[in-house]
């Protein structure tokens, strides 16, 4: 039987912890990989083929990890690395515009009413998500 290799200061082993973390805080009966089996060493090498092979940025990545599992859609969806990879796109897309950062930077918005919701959706996001939360300055046009 081969030995299983760790490296516990790569981003990829750290990034993996983080999702199984993530996954045991919204379902803790949940069967995931103990910290130093096989399977954990799988969802490492994913997670690092996303950041290697696929050119994903580890800050990204980790953002992109806390949204899906606090996201009521996404946490019942994501729940290993391969879904974690396959989705990434479409819930980094969600996250940005959850933040506030996809609106197109000329005319007023169609889809920001009620403000006071969503702003304080965002900065719950953003708290969680460890950024700086700061007040949503609206335009005079909005």
């Amino acid at each position: 039987m081969k030995d299983i290799y760790f490296d516990k200061e790569k981003t990829g082993y750290r990034l993996a912890v983080l999702f199984r973390e993530k996954i045991l805080g919204n379902f803790a009966d949940t069967p995931v990989p103990v910290l130093d089996g096989r399977e954990i060493q799988r969802w490492w090498f994913v997670i690092e083929r996303m950041l290697d092979r696929d050119g994903r940025n580890p800050e990204t990545v980790k953002e992109v990890i806390i949204y899906s599992q606090l996201n009521d859609f996404w946490r019942t969806i994501v729940v290993n690395p391969d879904s974690l990879r396959k989705h990434f796109d479409k819930m980094r897309l969600q996250l940005r515009k959850d933040l506030g950062e996809d609106k197109p930077n000329n005319g007023p918005s169609t889809y920001d009413s009620p403000k006071t919701a969503r702003n304080k959706k965002r900065q719950e996001l953003q708290r969680a998500l460890g950024r700086r939360v700061e007040p949503r300055r609206y335009r005079k046009d909005e």
